[in-house]
């Protein structure tokens, strides 16, 4: 085997091999898939248990039909084969049905799951407005700590010696004629100061919402993105697609895509490998009792030329006369003639070379200058 057809074979090898671990997660897939559905639909934990083993073990006998359907054809085991499609058609019903199933499930949870995203992305959208729309009425108020100490000097203030506003008013809560015009500026301030820590409340829950809002997507809408943009490729051919029709096209398709790769994946991809493990076809022996043919050696025209051509001022020799002499000497030597147009071809060819000149007699083709060397007579056996 030569270096290029061992590297190709290296190569096959290792595309096999990660055809076969890609199969065994296509399978393994289907597996959970099968036990998963089986675990849901029953009633207590260990039917749970059994049902989804079961639905388990019945996917992994499903990856070997190929090899079963195969086998059987290739021993003509006409039963075999109809069990094994029987067996991998219920197999692959079951599978597919479970495939179907939660990828109709996980849609369904995905749409709810967008929906309660547009639903809190749109409640905290309203709350921001809100917030935003009662900070901008409140304008743009003091600092609350430059209020509050305001407010601390109008109290403080000294009236009639050592007494001050606020203990003159009883902290502005007692009407005195010395505190009403400080009391009456000490109230607003109040009513600035509740403004401005309003303001900074709203501030805050602003940043707070902004914040949320930078963290949940922004889903204008309940629609799944993947169906909805094969809807709109409807648009392309003149039709219209209902969402719910595409989704459960996607479905059906996942569920195709997990069953053809687990159910025919493996048998495909070893199919490098089994071919070579085939056994070569025998040859037909030829039958030993037939006649032995001896094969002829060919007889060539340089050889005849020298046996039985010499040269001769006045010899003139035509095509058909040296190739029946030609014939004559390949009987002699049992050798295969050439045909006449090869023979002449070949003669003219040695001719050319050696000088000799062609010219014709009447239609056929002749040499001059060449004549045929006499044969001697075999000698008489004595008697």
């Amino acid at each position: 085997m030569s270096v290029k057809e061992r590297d190709s074979d290296h190569f096959v090898d290792v595309l096999v091999i990660l055809g076969i671990a890609a199969s065994l997660v296509l399978i393994l897939g289907s597996v959970l898939l099968n036990f998963r559905m089986a675990y849901r639909s029953a009633d207590t934990e260990f039917d749970a248990w059994l049902y989804g083993v079961v639905a388990g073990a019945a996917d992994c006998i499903k990856a070997m039909m190929p090899f079963a359907i195969a086998w059987g054809i290739r021993k003509r085991d006409r039963l075999a084969v109809i069990g094994a499609v029987a067996v991998f058609g219920i197999f692959t019903l079951y599978s597919f049905s479970s495939a179907v199933g939660f990828a109709a499930q996980h849609r369904i949870a995905k749409a709810a799951e967008r929906q309660g995203g547009a639903e809190k992305y749109q409640d905290l959208k309203d709350r921001y407005t809100r917030a935003k729309s009662a900070r901008d009425a409140l304008g743009t108020p003091r600092a609350p700590s430059v209020i509050e100490q305001e407010r601390a000097d109008i109290l403080a203030t000294p009236v009639y010696g050592r007494r001050t506003i606020g203990d003159l008013s009883g902290e502005c809560t007692l009407n005195r004629l010395e505190a009403r015009e400080p009391c009456e500026r000490w109230r607003r301030l109040g009513v600035e100061f509740a403004t401005a820590k309003e303001a900074g409340r709203l501030d805050g829950e602003l940043t707070d919402v902004r914040q949320k809002l930078d963290t949940v997507p922004a889903a204008s809408t309940t629609e799944d993105p993947q169906a909805a943009a094969i809807s709109k490729l409807g648009g392309w051919f003149d039709r219209t697609f209902r969402s719910d029709d595409v989704q459960l096209g996607l479905a059906l398709l996942l569920a195709l895509l997990v069953e053809a790769g687990s159910g025919l994946g493996l048998y495909l991809v070893t199919t490098p490998w089994r071919d070579a493990a085939l056994p070569a076809p025998k040859e037909p022996a030829m039958p030993s009792n037939l006649p032995v043919v001896p094969v002829k050696r060919l007889g060539e025209v340089d050889a005849f030329m020298l046996a039985r051509l010499h040269p001769a001022t006045d010899g003139v020799l035509t095509a058909p006369m040296l190739y029946q002499a030609y014939l004559g000497w390949c009987r002699e030597g049992v050798l295969a003639p050439f045909t006449l147009p090869a023979f002449i071809m070949a003669f003219q060819a040695i001719a050319d070379e050696l000088g000799i000149e062609r010219g014709s007699v009447g239609t056929d083709a002749a040499w001059r200058n060449v004549s045929f060397t006499p044969v001697p007579a075999l000698p008489e056996r004595a008697l």
